[in-house]
């Protein structure tokens, strides 16, 4: 008793401490922590998780708070959802030994529960970081010299370690040069997507599903580019229905019949340039198998269209596939996607402005 009472008086002499200081939101969270403290050294489990979920919601910056409700949702033994916010107190950790006392201890005690109970995962989420900063590094030493291989660079190491900060800031001192890669999907809905109501599209755990039996459909984002730019999709076939499964990127878009498109129809990577429905020109076809690094339209792969002064690109992957003459009068246009006959997931569609 004596123990849990000694304990409780330091929490309030900490409390009244930080509470100086804090912000509003910031003390409310402290104060909710203090309480998830408390039910859980009357192994209150269930009252522990409601307190730190409290304190999340006040201050989602606040890692003390993310630590208790990892050894809250222990207690209640839940195991797998207890790793969620234990990892996200080892990836948000003050660098080096920086932050405040309670917060550097608090780190500790996560790093050492997620060592008893995933050290697989974080031997990886290290291989991950590792592979980030060298990636990173890469990017930094070519910002001046390669700016696109720069921004790839960085735009991997995001993809590894999402808030990798020397990533963030290499690609934010290239978007202050004029390279600006925005997201055209959020990763959260499409509801202002042209075309999206539709029965056929949808977004569902964080992706875009295409999913069109007998039909082709298209889906068109409100972004909308001129100049030189780049338009990019992140996509993996699910299932082909008919006879001619087809996904695209569609790039440029000024109309339905009047946009420039790159994907896969049936076994073939094709890019296609439309200027109305009687008028295409195909400009480059190849079977997926003959590519020089064989493609595999159901695994993620990257589709991305280049439009420069007088010329446009296509790539596949980080390689230039093809490239064909840019008509004048092609200025620019929205960014869409393209499914017919087939069940397709887009995770990422992005625009980078020149």
């Amino acid at each position: 008793m004596r123990l849990v009472q000694g304990v409780t008086l330091l929490l309030v002499l900490l409390v009244l401490l930080a509470t100086s200081v804090a912000s509003a939101d910031e003390r409310a969270a402290i104060e909710a922590t203090i309480a998830g403290d408390r039910a859980l050294a009357a192994k209150d489990a269930a009252t522990a998780e409601a307190r730190f979920r409290e304190a999340v919601a006040a201050d989602a910056t606040y890692l003390p708070a993310y630590q208790g409700l990892g050894e809250a949702l222990l207690a209640a033994g839940r195991t797998a959802e207890a790793l969620i916010p234990l990892r996200f107190v080892d990836r948000n950790a003050p660098a080096g030994d920086g932050g405040p006392a309670e917060v550097r201890r608090r780190v500790a005690a996560a790093r050492k529960r997620l060592d008893e109970l995933d050290p697989e995962g974080r031997a990886l989420a290290a291989l991950f970081r590792a592979h980030a900063d060298a990636v990173t590094a890469l990017g930094e030493r070519q910002r001046d010299a390669d700016p696109d291989l720069a921004d790839r660079a960085a735009g991997i190491a995001l993809g590894l370690v999402p808030d990798h900060e020397r990533a963030a800031a290499l690609r934010a001192q290239l978007a202050a040069r004029g390279l600006r890669r925005e997201a055209v999907f959020d990763g959260k809905q499409i509801a202002d997507w042209d075309g999206s109501k539709s029965e056929w599209w949808r977004v569902t755990d964080g992706v875009i599903v295409g999913d069109a039996k007998g039909i082709a459909t298209f889906v068109r984002a409100q972004t909308n580019v001129e100049g030189n730019f780049d338009v990019l999709m992140e996509t993996r076939l699910v299932q082909a229905y008919g006879a001619n499964p087809y996904f695209a990127l569609l790039g440029a878009w000024a109309a339905e019949f009047d946009n420039s498109r790159f994907g896969v129809l049936v076994d073939a990577l094709q890019w296609a340039e439309y200027r109305s429905e009687q008028e295409m020109s195909r400009v480059y076809r190849s079977p997926v198998a003959k590519l020089p690094k064989p493609l595999d339209p159901k695994a993620w792969a990257v589709y991305e269209l280049r439009y420069r002064d007088g010329r446009i690109e296509a790539w596949l992957n980080g390689r230039k596939v093809a490239e064909t003459r840019r008509d004048p009068a092609r200025k620019g246009g929205f960014v869409g996607l393209l499914a017919q006959d087939c069940r397709v997931e887009f995770k990422r569609v992005e625009v980078v402005r020149r």
